[in-house]
């Protein structure tokens, strides 16, 4: 089992090449980093064209377990597989897997193609905003996953550019991104 880096030794790993970093793969809090959040998004369904036939009923848990294509699941060496598998894991959910993948591209191309079903954030969406209509796009029911997207840095270095950074993406997301996601996910 690969064991969980600090926030210490991912920040030191990376320290010499940057000073502040926008990441969903936050640690445990450390008195020498600070970690503001900027942003939470939802994560979403995205189900092969063939199963939008069944979207009058709500995707359940249950329903995806029988819905007779396998779950399109990251890999634990991407942030997205992190983050989903740990949420799998900890909710008991087994699904019918056979595709293991590292890249939000790939995934929708093979939901596309009918090949399987899986869980994303809508900002993936906006990423392959071309292959939109050619999928369907389900709300996720309870448990959800929230993603939440962090800036960190060093304590008293480099604060002031961290909040001009941070201001700028929050006035990004409310003024381009949130119309945009909310277009792709209404709900």
């Amino acid at each position: 089992m690969r064991r969980t880096k600090s926030i210490d030794e991912i920040y030191e790993e990376v320290s010499g090449v940057c000073n502040l970093i926008i990441t969903n793969d936050v640690a445990p809090p450390s008195k020498r980093i600070f970690q503001w959040e900027i942003f939470e998004e939802p994560s979403i369904l995205l189900l092969p064209k063939a199963l939008e036939k069944n979207s009058t009923q709500r995707w359940t848990w249950d329903r995806l377990r029988h819905c007779g294509y396998p779950l399109i699941r990251f890999g634990e060496e991407t942030g997205a597989g992190r983050l989903n598998n740990a949420f799998l894991r900890s909710h008991h959910f087994n699904f019918p897997e056979r595709i293991c993948v590292e890249n939000n591209s790939f995934t929708m191309a093979l939901v596309k193609a009918d090949v399987g079903w899986a869980f994303t954030r809508p900002t993936t969406v906006l990423q392959n905003i071309h292959l939109k209509d050619q999928i369907c796009i389900a709300q996720m029911q309870e448990p959800t996953l929230p993603r939440k997207v962090h800036i960190i840095g060093r304590e008293s270095e480099f604060e002031n550019e961290a909040v001009l950074l941070k201001t700028f993406c929050e006035n990004y997301l409310r003024k381009v991104l949130i119309p945009q996601l909310i277009r792709i996910a209404p709900w």
